[in-house]
């Protein structure tokens, strides 16, 4: 028998609650060693898509922007405000990607003009 929490249990049962605490706490431990694995794995993430010059940019399955790399200001010509303002953009905003052809420019300006 032993004595476990003020209770007495027979050795079969406490070695069963000891060796479920000993696994509870080998598990904690594996979660805080992966948090903080995933925590530099992030950091290295955002060095390299902050200083990269090509363009990085994550969406959502229904387009919405969810970060993007500085870069993508240079590519694209507009600023991370204008295509991320909370993750859509915003409704009196056309956006058209760069480069684009006459027809595309012209049909974004007769959208805008007709919605006006």
């Amino acid at each position: 028998m032993a004595l476990l929490l003020g209770f007495l249990l027979p050795a079969s049962a406490a070695s069963i609650v000891f060796a479920v605490m000993r696994r509870r706490d080998v598990l904690e431990a594996l979660v805080q060693e992966r948090t903080q694995s995933l925590r530099e794995s992030e950091h290295k993430y955002r060095i390299i898509a902050d200083h990269t010059a090509d363009s990085i940019w994550v969406m959502t399955p229904d387009l919405r922007f969810v970060c993007q790399s500085p870069s993508t200001e240079h590519l694209f010509g507009y600023t991370a405000n204008v295509i991320a303002h909370h993750g859509v953009l915003d409704a009196d905003i056309y956006f058209i990607q760069k480069p684009f052809s006459r027809n595309e420019l012209a049909s974004k300006i007769y959208k805008a003009l007709n919605e006006a």
